[in-house]
């Protein structure tokens, strides 16, 4: 009786490469969470410049999460930073809230960082 055989070589050689993808992706969205983080500070920063009230730009920053898959962004509570949430959202006497909601800057980068992430995904499956 004939058999058949099949050459599974390549089948085996894409599984071991497989085992590195997560790897792979993980190295590029930390760079990912870092890049947009810096683009929503920058744009927070340029919001504030424009304020002729609230001088907050120098204390708007972010932290990277002690994992680096996410961050924190917005004013540092230091000097004129302690003034963010009037300078944003007003005061119990109705003034303030000049600037844009920063979720403003948050939605503006998402579509961005959301294909960043998807190149990423398709980058670490196929290269």
């Amino acid at each position: 009786m004939a058999g058949a055989s099949i050459d599974v070589t390549e089948v085996r050689e894409a599984v071991a490469d497989m085992s590195q993808v997560p790897v792979r992706v993980l190295a590029k969205v930390r760079l990912i969470v870092a890049k947009g983080s810096l683009n929503i500070k920058n744009q927070l920063r340029a919001e504030a410049e424009k304020s002729r009230h609230f001088k907050l730009s120098t204390h708007i920053n972010y932290e990277l999460d002690s994992d680096e898959y996410g961050s924190q962004i917005g004013p540092v509570k230091v000097g004129a930073g302690n003034l963010a949430n009037i300078a944003y959202f007003g005061g119990s006497r109705g003034g303030g809230g000049t600037l844009p909601d920063p979720r403003v800057a948050l939605e503006a980068e998402t579509a961005e960082f959301m294909r960043q992430l998807a190149d990423a995904a398709v980058e670490s499956v196929f290269s």
